[in-house]
């Protein structure tokens, strides 16, 4: 009998003990448990663990994802008054860091994000497509700043090909993922500054901020009648350019022609040439920008 005891009392206690997982809810309303183990823009594929099985999930019929999420049974003398024997999710689930690895593009999830909440997207452009060399150069400040980084492996210089695709996987990624739409800010260096604007020409509906390093706009924006007629206004722009940099003209002109179309625009300048800024003044980009939001 003694035996016996402890056995309920040790099934008590894990049957109460904190339950690591990531969770899918559907929309007919159902809730699947497990690991996620493979994403793309059309399903999730899920090792369920109350099923034993891995199965697949079609994003349309998909209402939320929660990843690594801590889960609780509640005391029936719980101060919120839910039943006993009834497991409810967690205040704050705090997301894994985690780096999504897909076709066209890398994502990073900072370590930290509280499931229900919402957070900036930073859309970065390499000209070199290099998607993972923008997440290790953003990866601290994202840590810091509670930001989703999307870095592209599409955009390259010299291709004119790439915008559709990537709009469709940015859309998918704001879909998915804890994404505030309000608060999304393309970036790059060079040709990728270049991509930043152009996001921001096309799809003004979703970009609040460009931070262009050491990148000018495409000069067909500014001279071409109707492109400059149709030019975005009241944005947000910060230009990161080295003292060295011979797109620094340009740029200044840039600022100017923004600045006419009612966009708060910032400069910030650094010692060197055609490179990455220091971190810290893509802190303060991000720290000037957020006075806006």
């Amino acid at each position: 009998m003694k035996k016996l005891f402890f056995i309920l009392i040790l099934f008590g206690l894990l049957n109460n003990a904190i339950v690591f997982g990531d969770i899918i809810y559907l929309r007919n309303g159902r809730m699947i448990e497990g690991e996620i183990v493979e994403q793309t823009n059309e399903f999730v594929k899920i090792n369920c663990l109350s099923l034993g099985m891995y199965a697949k999930y079609k994003k349309s019929a998909i209402a939320k994802i929660v990843l690594e999420t801590a889960k609780s049974e509640t005391n029936k003398n719980s101060p919120d008054g839910l039943k006993s024997g009834v497991e409810q999710p967690a205040s704050r689930e705090v997301l894994k860091s985690q780096i999504i690895k897909q076709e066209g593009y890398l994502l990073y999830l900072p370590q930290g994000l509280v499931a229900g909440k919402v957070y900036p997207l930073i859309v970065a452009f390499d000209p070199g497509a290099n998607a993972q060399a923008m997440i290790n150069f953003w990866k601290p400040i994202a840590d810091e700043k509670k930001l989703i980084v999307y870095a592209s492996k599409k955009f390259r210089n010299g291709q004119n090909d790439w915008f559709k695709s990537e709009e469709k996987m940015i859309e998918a990624v704001i879909k998915s993922y804890p994404v505030n739409r309000k608060r999304i800010i393309t970036t790059g260096i060079s040709g990728g500054g270049m991509g930043a604007h152009m996001v921001a020409y096309y799809r003004p509906d979703l970009v609040l901020a460009v931070i262009s390093t050491v990148g000018r706009i495409n000069p067909f924006f500014k001279t071409d009648p109707k492109a400059k007629q149709d030019y975005p206004q009241s944005k947000i722009a910060v230009f990161l350019s080295g003292t060295n940099d011979f797109n620094a003209a340009e740029m200044r002109k840039d600022q100017q022609f923004l600045s006419q179309l009612y966009w708060q625009t910032k400069w910030l300048e650094f010692k060197g040439g055609h490179e990455m800024a220091p971190q810290e003044l893509y802190k303060q980009a991000l720290s000037w920008i957020e006075q806006y939001w």
